[in-house]
């Protein structure tokens, strides 16, 4: 008979003797050796360090795409405040204001076409769901693969495998720059929470 993961669980917590726990679980065919659980570790240390970049590096996209929206709008609404105020003087300034007239439709076109703010938002999204994996990940790291046999936490590693492959597929590429960003954040231990949030939105936490 196989022993599931809440056997164990439940036989840990039901065989205690005074203030001692003893960890009482039937013998299990699959249980993993000491050397296939530090393979599985390690596999999972992987998985979880990529998510670790990967959602530091959409929180820094996001950023850039916001500096984005946020330069070329009030560049647009400079230039048609100038246009304006300059299209009832003379002389010289007349062809200023067809200047300003000329960027600002330029500017409002790169503003509306980039769609920087829905850009912005997807990558938070994204960042959001690497970082919710990635704490999943930790956990059967270390504390669930203690409790599992060689089989289900093999089973367990190919789905935080493919949950990344999903996020991948749909993730916004970053620049260099924000990969430079995120690893820099990482070195100095995540990026600040009130940052984040000020910065992002959305509720994202590092």
């Amino acid at each position: 008979m196989t022993v599931t993961v809440g056997d164990r669980l439940r036989s840990w917590f039901q065989s205690r003797d005074g203030d001692t726990k003893v960890l009482a679980v039937e013998s299990v065919e699959h249980h993993m050796s000491d050397d296939r659980s530090q393979q599985v570790r390690a596999q999972a240390a992987i998985l979880e360090e990529s998510a670790r970049y990967c959602h530091q590096g959409q929180f820094e996209m996001a950023k850039q795409w916001r500096a984005v929206h946020l330069v070329t709008g009030l560049l647009a609404a400079a230039s048609s405040a100038t246009a304006a105020v300059t299209t009832f003087l003379s002389g010289d300034l007349q062809l200023v204001a067809g200047l300003c007239a000329g960027a600002a439709a330029i500017l409002t076109a790169v503003h509306t076409t980039l769609k920087a703010d829905g850009a912005a938002q997807a990558c938070t999204s994204a960042g959001n769901r690497y970082l919710a994996a990635e704490g999943k990940i930790r956990r059967f790291r270390t504390t669930d693969l203690d409790f599992m046999s060689a089989v289900e936490a093999r089973e367990v590693l190919e789905t935080f495998a493919d949950e990344l492959a999903v996020i991948n597929a749909t993730a916004t590429p970053i620049s260099a720059i924000a990969y430079k960003l995120a690893k820099r954040n990482i070195a100095r231990g995540g990026q600040d929470p009130d940052e984040v949030t000020k910065d992002i939105g959305d509720g994202a936490r590092v």
